[in-house]
């Protein structure tokens, strides 16, 4: 008799000035936002053709254009279709920070045959603009010429996750996409591997791959005909994570969510694990008793 059907109305409701309101910052982008990261407070976005840099308040410090770019531009030699110079729309497919060697943005685009550029953001201790020094991360490679090593092809035009680990040196991990019906590369370009570490050189002008044992793909059956699509990866502890998601089987037309881990350390893949992620729901509803 002393249980109420309903709660009591909570008496701070009323003490709630419903008529206030809020300034936030706020910035608006000419063009779609694929990815964000914060370097000392500074406020990285990278967007199709653009990448922004933001001071904590969202005001506009400098931007970097990085497309629509004709054939000579794009890291790498490129040629024209059907003999006519074509402008390519540049989607960033990754950012990320570097701080082991210098203060670094990396910034991988659709457009630059796999290829990353770097954006160098500090000049003895003097911040710069995030178009101010940029290059093609790759050996030999400049903008309309040259092309890119294996090792230096990072990501896929399908997407990609890219996870730096800083120890005694940077280690890129790096997931590619596989889906069936996107745009596959020209017959000339290098095709990035599917799961792959790779170190940085020293020498700041790309990546070189340990063995041949640094890298998996699909098995050629699979390229073009199944999906793999790798959403998020994370760094915890002493393992790197990445999750996909991906057909059940070859055949199957359902999808379902692995996680992946590998040992941040290594430097080879030698200890990697994937396993399924499932939600299952029961009901814990028990049924009363007829008596």
């Amino acid at each position: 008799p002393s249980l109420q059907d309903q709660c009591d109305k909570s008496s701070e409701t009323s003490k709630l000035n419903l008529s206030v309101t809020y300034k936030l910052p706020t910035f608006t982008s000419d063009f779609p936002i694929q990815n964000m990261v914060t370097q000392d407070g500074i406020i990285y976005v990278g967007a199709v053709n653009r990448i922004y840099a933001l001071a904590p308040n969202l005001t506009k410090l400098s931007e970097y254009h990085t497309g629509p770019l004709l054939a000579n531009e794009t890291c790498g030699q490129t040629l024209p279709r059907n003999g006519r110079s074509t402008r390519f729309d540049n989607h960033n497919i990754a950012l990320l920070v570097e701080n082991f060697y210098d203060k670094e943005l990396f910034s991988c685009g659709s457009a630059d045959h796999g290829v990353c550029r770097r954006h160098v953001l500090n000049n003895d201790n003097f911040l710069k603009t995030v178009d101010e020094d940029v290059s093609c991360f790759a050996d030999k490679v400049s903008p309309g010429q040259g092309q890119p090593v294996d090792s230096d092809v990072v990501v896929s035009p399908s997407g990609s996750q890219v996870l730096n680990v800083e120890s005694n040196f940077v280690t890129f991990f790096v997931g590619n996409s596989e889906i069936p019906w996107a745009e596959t590369p020209s017959s000339n370009a290098a095709r990035p591997h599917t799961i792959s570490v790779r170190r940085m050189k020293t020498s700041q002008n790309g990546f070189f791959l340990f063995s041949n044992t640094s890298h998996m793909d699909l098995i050629p059956s699979l390229k073009g005909s199944y999906y793999l699509r790798y959403v998020h990866s994370f760094h915890s502890g002493p393992f790197t994570y990445f999750l996909t998601v991906q057909r059940v089987s070859r055949d199957s037309k359902a999808y379902h969510t692995r996680i992946v881990r590998m040992c941040s350390s290594d430097h080879m893949i030698r200890r990697y694990v994937e396993m399924p992620l499932e939600c299952i729901s029961t009901d814990k509803r028990r049924r009363r008793s007829s008596d």
